[in-house]
């Protein structure tokens, strides 16, 4: 079966997958000259895109017949000489549909020569996938493909993340895995973990590329915060934001997510969003750090041991990272709770701030 995961453009993919459907559907039903003019449809669309960026006038490329695209094909490698010669019993399928008496008539179509063409739309698809690979690199489909095979995939897409190209790996994180996910979500028959494997594989894929990417990433969640209903935000804050990801934001953008965010972070959901709250303390002013300290403090001095466990880790992560303000803060309620095991810890990060902030100066 063809998959035309490695077409780019969202819009023509999803149109080649909608034709190679009514390709099958027609094939089943005998309809042979819907089979015909699909099947050359299909590989005139996929050549296109493939020959674009390829140093041919792209002007010129949409009105190209199809022998000239299937020669051009050739010419960079792109269709071997079998593909290229089973693909004659397409190269005129427009004349199927032509207006003009004789035209239409040249051609008789039969059942051996649909299946045919069909079959030609399997090996110039594959032909085309392959070659696109090496050339262009990973879509953000395939990738997805890939990442679906399970947890010990994850490691071998961060390393294709260098022969891929930026803008894939963008639509990875903005559009494709997101999607994923909330198809897994909404569908009772999806694999049982694929939502959470999924959010992993975010994760992992966002902190393994390069700031730039990051950054339109960001960019494009603190939109979804402003423009869309608040069901969707608080399913994207829950699962896609990370407190480290406000580095990305300017600051009238962090404010705005903070807001937002923190209000929810208390000792009910607490839990829930503790690992949210990655990498937030350099964003937090004095207010926000006292605020978010109490909460921590109480979860960590609690009764709940995994939860006590977790949140004490995430105080002694975020401490380095907050302003000297947020700090004082922070260890003024520790002293009040007469939390000495935490305040130890501290002293240990604060003696290694000072150390670092007395060499930086000399």
């Amino acid at each position: 079966m063809a998959n035309f995961n490695f077409i780019s453009i969202p819009q023509l993919r999803q149109c080649l997958e909608s034709d190679y459907t009514e390709l099958q559907a027609c094939l089943k039903a005998k309809a042979w000259k819907a089979v015909h003019v699909l099947s050359g449809s299909i590989v005139e669309a996929v050549l296109i895109d493939a020959l674009r960026g390829m140093g041919e006038d792209e002007s010129e490329l949409d009105s190209m017949e199809l022998a000239r695209l299937i020669g051009l094909a050739q010419e960079k490698g792109i269709l071997d000489g079998e593909a290229v010669d089973l693909s004659t019993v397409i190269r005129k399928y427009r004349n199927l549909i032509h207006p003009g008496r004789v035209k239409r008539l040249e051609k008789v179509v039969d059942g051996s020569g649909a299946v045919i063409a069909a079959q030609v739309v399997e090996i110039i698809t594959s032909q085309v996938a392959k070659k696109k690979q090496q050339t262009y690199g990973y879509t953000a489909e395939q990738l997805l493909e890939r990442l679906r095979g399970g947890s010990s995939a994850l490691p071998l897409v961060t390393l294709l993340l260098g022969d891929t190209h930026k803008a894939e790996v963008e639509r990875l994180l903005i559009d494709v895995l997101p999607i994923a996910y909330f198809e897994a979500i909404n569908d009772p028959h999806s694999p049982p973990g694929e939502d959470s494997h999924l959010i992993v594989c975010y994760r992992t894929i966002f902190d393994a590329t390069d700031d730039d990417v990051r950054t339109k990433v960001a960019k494009n969640l603190f939109k979804i915060y402003k423009n869309k209903p608040e069901a969707t935000v608080v399913i994207y804050e829950d699962n896609f934001f990370r407190g480290s990801d406000l580095a990305y934001l300017s600051e009238s953008e962090r404010q705005f997510i903070k807001a937002h965010f923190l209000p929810r972070v208390n000792n009910t959901s607490l839990e829930r969003l503790l690992d949210n709250i990655g990498g937030i303390g350099p964003f937090l002013d004095t207010e926000e750090a006292y605020s978010l300290a109490l909460t921590l403090a109480l979860a960590a001095t609690g009764e709940d041991k995994e939860l006590a466990k977790r949140a004490r880790s995430a105080v002694l992560r975020e401490y380095p990272k907050m302003t000297t303000d947020g700090r004082v803060e922070i260890r003024g309620y520790f002293e009040g709770l007469g939390a000495v095991d935490i305040l130890k810890e501290l002293d240990v990060h604060e003696a290694i701030i000072n150390c670092s902030t007395k060499n930086e100066a000399e």
